[in-house]
């Protein structure tokens, strides 16, 4: 008996270029696949053609589902490359922003990146703040300097402390003539 051949692939392949039909076919392929090792298990051999004359009617019947399915299994193949591809070109782009930034702020960047720029805005406020702080207390001095009153306080202060040193030595030294009388 001459074998029987199903007209599945010419039904589901178009051309040479139809990847659907190719899918679909594959779909199809692996179904039969699937009833042939279900008849192995329940009839305990291999099928005769005759066997798979019902699985090939079903089979024409659904040649709109396999490609339908084989549609599906593309898009979602496309959908899949497709984000990591987005996925991918996004983090290039971050990198490649981050360098262009970079790269952009570098001769900007106060003391080429050796401190941060805030720590050296902070440096020059607290040194303007002691410069200021001395300046203040150099004139103050100043201005009092001249007008009298801290030089004539000074002064005082210096003669006080003289005539108490002198006041205290002689009660500090024993008079010569205590020394003889003992």
């Amino acid at each position: 008996m001459e074998r029987q051949y199903s007209k599945v692939y010419e039904m589901l392949v178009k051309g040479e270029g139809d990847i659907i039909g190719c899918i679909a076919y594959s779909i199809y392929k692996q179904k039969k696949i699937e009833h042939i090792e279900d008849f192995i298990k329940t009839n305990d051999g291999r099928p005769l053609d005759s066997d798979l004359v019902v699985f090939n009617a079903i089979a024409l019947s659904h040649i709109k589902a396999y490609r339908i399915e084989a549609e599906q299994l593309l898009g979602k193949l496309f959908e899949n490359v497709l984000k990591e591809e987005i996925s991918r070109v996004e983090q290039e782009a971050i990198s490649s922003q981050a360098k262009i930034l970079r790269d952009i702020i570098a001769p900007i960047t106060p003391l080429k990146g050796a401190r941060r720029f805030w720590q050296v805005i902070m440096l020059d406020k607290v040194l303007s703040g002691l410069i200021l702080l001395v300046l203040t207390a150099v004139l103050t001095i100043a201005i009092t300097w001249r007008s009298d009153g801290l030089r004539k306080t000074l002064i005082k202060m210096l003669e006080s402390d003289k005539t108490t040193e002198q006041a205290s030595e002689p009660l500090s030294k024993p008079h010569p003539d205590s020394l003889i009388s003992k």
